[in-house]
């Protein structure tokens, strides 16, 4: 990094790590340039081994001057680019295993579905051939998730009144209590 003045000459430089070369490849690129930027403006040069700009602010005496080893340059050029192409490969990774985690629940969620479904109908049949009686499908939270069957006529129920429902809450108390009772058992194991 350097501060010169239009004429070439060299107000404050500061380096760090440069060859004699570069230094030298700098100064004959200050002095064959210093004409192209005098107007104002950006110019950049390529040696070998030195990458350049020249700027100088319009109407300002002086040129800002930054040069870059080449093989510095490359090696931040690669050593990013291996970092992005890391980042990017990594972020396309995490998005396909999210599509696929959620392809496999979809996939688990019909085949429950379609279980479910199974499952009712073949309840749904074993009470058309309960001729006197009712069945009734209870989940973990003891709510009723299926009623069928000719007998819940006889007792004065209904499927809709049933469904969704806790015993306690749909049958008469006595039964309620005792069934509940028995289901919590059923539950639990």
């Amino acid at each position: 990094l350097g501060l010169y003045d239009t004429s070439g000459v060299p107000l404050h430089t500061w380096q760090s790590n440069v060859s004699e070369q570069a230094v030298t490849d700098l100064d004959t690129i200050i002095l064959n340039t210093r004409d192209q930027v005098a107007h104002g403006g950006l110019q950049r040069f390529a040696t070998p081994g030195l990458l350049s700009v020249v700027y100088q602010l319009h109407s300002s005496p002086y040129l800002a001057v930054v040069a870059v080893p080449d093989d510095a340059l490359r090696e931040r050029i690669r050593t990013r680019t291996i970092n992005d192409t890391l980042l990017g490969g990594s972020v396309m990774v995490l998005f396909a295993a999210l599509g696929v985690h959620s392809l496999n629940q979809r996939r688990l969620q019909r085949k429950h579905e379609e279980q479910l479904t199974a499952t009712t109908s073949r309840y749904s049949k074993l009470a058309d051939y309960f001729p006197n009686g009712a069945i009734l499908l209870f989940d973990k939270a003891l709510s009723c998730t299926l009623a069928e069957g000719r007998g819940l006529a006889d007792m004065g129920l209904s499927a809709r009144q049933l469904q969704g429902a806790r015993p306690i809450d749909a049958l008469p108390h006595h039964a309620a209590v005792a069934l509940e009772d028995r289901l919590r058992k059923a539950v639990e194991g």
